[in-house]
């Protein structure tokens, strides 16, 4: 037997989603919210807190750029286009943020397969690397920005 479930969620257009995929973790989608918010869905498509949709919520005004969930671990990260970056502990409820390292829309996001580390560019060529602290926290490992004739590539393995 098949079940189906509709439930609309409130969005906007040109949206950022994500799944989590963290084993032993019930499956989570993150979606943006106009117009500065991030809210949370079982995989029926209900919130995941009844009584409050957006759980993430930029008091900087603005919108979601990009989301990565971490490949192990309950913990999403969201790139924003004022270029600061959060991170929000499922389990605690708790973000984290940094609003230093990058001042343009973040571009990309990508996690290593064993969520060691996190990658983050910007609109202006620059590219940050993150790990975290035991309690999920972010730490800014080390950045580097284009140079005139320069081009910073980040290449993928794929692990079989």
């Amino acid at each position: 037997m098949e079940i189906y479930y509709c439930n609309q969620i409130k969005r906007k257009t040109g949206v950022t989603a994500a799944w989590s995929q963290a084993p032993g973790y019930a499956p989570q989608l993150a979606v943006s919210l106009a117009p500065n918010a991030v809210g949370f869905y079982t995989e029926e498509g209900r919130p995941w807190d009844p009584n409050k949709e957006a759980l993430v919520v930029n008091v900087r005004s603005t919108e979601c750029a990009k989301m990565a969930w971490h490949p192990l671990l309950p913990l999403l990260a969201i790139g924003w286009k004022d270029g600061a970056i959060s991170f929000w502990n499922v389990e605690e409820r708790r973000l984290e943020e940094d609003s230093k390292t990058h001042r343009r829309p973040i571009t990309h996001m990508m996690w290593s397969a064993n969520g060691e580390r996190l990658i983050t560019t910007d609109e202006n060529g620059k590219l940050a690397m993150w790990k975290t602290d035991r309690h999920l926290r972010p730490l800014h490992v080390n950045s580097y920005e284009e140079a005139p004739g320069n081009t910073i590539s980040v290449a993928t393995r794929e692990h079989h």
